[in-house]
């Protein structure tokens, strides 16, 4: 008996839009798992403290995202940036508890 080739899976960022239009410059770094990139958006405190611990049109901060994307070195820029490790999303559920999924 063959075995079947398991499906191609397709990895597509977790990035929900916000109810006004695009993703946040932080959602979508995260995203993409762009540590260097949320480097760089950090330095500019005005917008950082703004957005980082916004979230998208599902309650999703840029740390759930980069938590539910496995982007480890994203996950210690934001923590070092000062982002509410213990808000959750629409379901109840935290950025930590998105990893371990």
């Amino acid at each position: 008996m063959q075995r079947q080739a398991e499906p191609l899976r397709v990895h597509r960022p977790l990035c929900h839009k916000p109810l006004g239009g695009a993703p946040s410059p932080l959602h979508l770094a995260a995203s993409l798992g762009d540590a260097a990139r949320l480097q760089q958006l950090r330095k500019d405190t005005a917008q950082w403290d703004e957005q980082v611990d916004k979230g998208d049109a599902r309650r999703y901060t840029a740390f759930h995202v980069a938590c539910a994307g496995g982007h480890a070195e994203c996950v210690q820029v934001l923590v070092e940036g000062g982002c509410n490790t213990k808000l959750t999303n629409d379901m109840g559920v935290t950025g930590f508890e998105l990893a371990k999924q």
